[in-house]
């Protein structure tokens, strides 16, 4: 048994000021002493403590029973039926707990070079698992990170020391997170390349979903070869506005059916905005303004695919932007199949942003593609791959002309 702990230690405890690992090692000690215990808190600070822990499995009532160890480690060394192993992942993709439990556990796993020479550690983590579930009154006041980590290190204990890595090495496998939190879900992928979590998605948004992991990064979609036009043959010499320049949207989806038309406005200028169909008919027009965006008036069709002109009036003289040689501003309306995805998508999870970020890409929606990826990454800060992927969103949207 360690040694007691010191006044200094009890009060920094109780506060909850101890350094992590000061903490685990206060932890372990307070599981095995129960006079340190009684010196951390009295017989009503525990039971208000414990009470309060209740109090936050309750309000998670709608979330299953947390999985046992012996269920966690069948799962682990493959020993389950499909239908159990099914059960097991669906639980998983609601409790980040045990989630994040049964992520430890493989990495344990990973980690023993060589199991069957270490006779009874399966017997030993069992046995650590039981005492941590069964919240003794030190872990209690612990928390559950300390309780998670003490597992861990007794544990690791009994493995073989691996070979020491490198500074490098040892920065990425600690950056490494064990899934990415997404909404509701959390996304892994297994040792063997099969991405877990997705299985509640429309089959080619899994596909692409699971193709993005893998690449980290996003696909472009083929309907932007499609938006994005080629540049034409200047065959006579025409007077350009200087320093008028179109934002958009080009080259893109757009998701409203009264898109905003937005361009970089020069002083003294008024503009005047005309958008066509594909047959070059005129589907709408704007009053000549002075401001430096307009927003269509009337729905456009879904799925339809259009182009604008901006007309610029400016010292006397007018001009339209884009001129040739410059390609077409074009764009396409979300169609309605399209949207029928994302709301369903918003529906199941309006804060799974890595998934609605990637359906957005696919649907050629970029600036919302964008969007939905950065927020992701913020809320996956240690993540590479959801980083590669808002990068890989972004360079999308950035090579629209």
């Amino acid at each position: 048994m360690t040694p007691h702990l010191s006044e200094e230690q009890v009060a920094s405890y109780r506060n909850r000021s101890l350094a992590a690992a000061e903490l685990i090692r206060a932890s372990k000690h307070i599981a095995e002493c129960e006079g340190c215990r009684a010196r951390v808190a009295s017989a009503s600070e525990l039971y208000t403590g414990v009470e309060a822990f209740r109090a936050v499995l309750e309000s998670e009532a709608a979330v299953p029973a947390h999985l046992t160890y012996d269920e966690i480690a069948a799962y682990v060394d493959h020993r389950l039926a499909k239908e159990e192993t099914e059960e097991i992942e669906q639980h998983a993709r609601e409790c980040g707990s045990c989630a994040a439990a049964l992520a430890e556990l493989e990495t344990l796993q990973r980690d023993m070079a060589a199991p069957a020479n270490l006779p009874g550690w399966r017997a030993r983590v069992s046995e650590i698992w039981r005492e941590v579930s069964a919240c003794k009154a030190g872990m209690v006041l612990a928390g559950a990170a300390a309780c998670a980590a003490l597992v861990l290190v007794v544990v690791r204990k009994s493995v073989p020391e691996a070979p020491p890595l490198n500074a490098s090495a040892a920065h990425q496998q600690i950056q490494q997170p064990a899934g990415i939190r997404d909404g509701k879900r959390i996304i892994a992928t297994a040792p063997g390349g099969a991405v877990t979590g997705l299985d509640d998605l429309p089959a080619r948004l899994r596909a692409s979903v699971e193709r993005a992991l893998t690449a980290k990064q996003i696909e472009a979609p083929a309907e932007l070869a499609v938006l994005t036009g080629k540049r034409g043959v200047l065959l006579g010499s025409q007077p350009t506005p200087s320093g008028v320049e179109l934002l958009g949207p080009m080259g893109v989806v757009v998701e409203e059916q009264t898109p905003t038309i937005r361009w970089k406005p020069v002083a003294g200028a008024e503009y005047r905005v005309s958008i066509y169909n594909d047959h070059f008919e005129e589907m709408a027009k704007s009053p000549w303004i002075r401001e430096s965006e307009w927003q269509v008036a009337n729905a456009l069709a879904r799925g339809a695919r259009y182009s604008w002109q901006l007309g610029v009036r400016e010292k006397g003289a007018e001009f339209t932007v884009p001129a040739p040689p410059a390609p077409e501003a074009r764009f396409r309306v979300l169609s309605a199949a399209g949207e029928a995805e994302i709301n369903r998508l918003k529906a199941i999870d309006p804060g799974a942003h890595l998934v609605l970020g990637i359906a957005y890409a696919q649907l050629g929606l970029l600036d919302e593609a964008e969007s939905e990826l950065l927020t992701a990454h913020e809320q996956n800060p240690d993540s590479s791959v959801v980083a590669a992927l808002a990068r890989s969103a972004a360079r999308l949207r950035n090579t629209k002309p």
